[in-house]
């Protein structure tokens, strides 16, 4: 939903790439980004309600994001609620943080 939502707005149109794994190892396995734009350094990551209903999942999403801070990437998270319901927004924040990101590369 949110994939297709971003490719069919030609600001974002081909710059991400759904579940994109990354040379680094997080745990046993490669650490994957649930959308990442490899040009700008931004993963978008979708939390589900599973991801709270335990402090373990909770504490494996923040080291998640202090590797992937490490790696130089601006990490963004939503709710798959709010992508649900609130899409537009979901959208329009992302589109901020690509500009964004986009200035900090000049």
């Amino acid at each position: 939903m949110l994939f297709e939502a971003l490719e069919a707005d030609e600001r974002s149109r081909g710059l991400f790439e759904l579940n994109r794994c990354l040379d680094v190892k997080f745990g046993a396995r490669a650490l994957e980004i649930d959308l990442a734009c490899p040009s700008r350094r931004l993963a978008v990551e979708i939390d589900g309600y599973f991801h709270f209903r335990e402090l373990d999942g909770y504490r494996r999403d923040r080291r998640k994001d202090v590797v992937l801070q490490r790696e130089r990437y601006f990490v963004m998270r939503f709710l798959a609620d709010d992508v649900v319901t609130r899409l537009d927004e979901v959208v329009a924040e992302i589109h901020r943080a690509l500009v964004f990101l986009e200035r900090e590369k000049t």
